[in-house]
């Protein structure tokens, strides 16, 4: 009976810290990574609420980071201004890419971008008599979160469709942190297909 008692005590407290960790270290690093992204796009909107002249440099240095990329295309499209982004990143592969990074950015997951992420691979998934389109990243960080490897490791955006449009939010955007060679693109693809925001 102690037994049962003191594992319980353990349960309550784990579920007690988990939730202080959840409501405020993972909101305060939420809050202080909006707060540095909005000082990296302090200029430009500046600039594009004075109607001041914006230099295509400006907006390619924006775009080629995938951190800052998608961010930049909200900006410039709430601005009414879309025509503005630099159109080699304006592509399903760039706007995918850019989700995985803000994704792996979250504090539960990598709290960082990775140092090099390239695309791997593309994979078709038919369902309900529907072509779905997903890109599988290949990721690293050389000096990755506890727990984690500096080896490569997969990540998934998708499904998009096509008639998809670059930014539109991908229903899943998720990594496993698997290795790459512990696992086929294809298995995690089917992985995050069954398993991320299913509806119904």
């Amino acid at each position: 009976m102690k037994i049962l008692l003191v594992v319980l005590v353990i349960l309550v407290l784990l579920a007690f810290f988990w939730f202080l960790y959840r409501t405020f270290y993972v909101k305060q690093k939420s809050r202080k990574r909006a707060e540095q992204k909005l000082k990296i796009f302090a200029g430009l909107l500046h600039k594009l609420r004075t109607d001041e002249n914006i230099s295509s440099d400006e907006l390619v240095f924006l775009a080629e980071n995938p951190a800052t990329r998608h961010p930049l295309f909200g900006i410039l499209k709430g601005f009414g201004r879309t025509e503005l982004f630099p159109e080699n990143y304006h592509t399903l592969e760039k706007s995918a890419e850019s989700f995985l990074v803000n994704w792996l950015e979250f504090p539960t997951e990598l709290n960082a971008p990775p140092d090099r992420i390239e695309l791997f691979t593309t994979i078709t998934v038919e369902e309900d008599q529907e072509i779905l389109e997903y890109f599988v990243f290949k990721y690293k960080k050389e000096s990755p979160p506890y727990g984690l490897t500096d080896a490569w490791m997969l990540g998934v955006a998708g499904p998009f469709k096509p008639d998809s449009k670059p930014y539109e939010i991908p229903l899943r955007v998720f990594s496993r942190f698997n290795e790459l060679g512990t696992v086929t693109a294809a298995e995690e693809v089917r992985w995050v297909h069954d398993h991320i925001n299913r509806r119904g």
